[in-house]
């Protein structure tokens, strides 16, 4: 976002907007799915270890 800032001359807000609000929706979606996904994961490699 900084690097954005300077390169394209935008003010904190603008870049804060563009650097890194898009990516917010992505992130909370592949948390979501890997807090989902981990559990079922450690009981399939405890059953493998087993």
């Amino acid at each position: 976002m900084s690097w954005l800032r300077v390169a394209a001359s935008l003010d904190f807000a603008t870049a804060f907007q563009k650097g890194f609000f898009p990516f917010v929706p992505g992130g909370l979606i592949k948390a979501a799915i890997a807090g989902l996904l981990m559990p079922l994961l450690w009981r399939l490699a405890r059953a493998r270890a087993a």
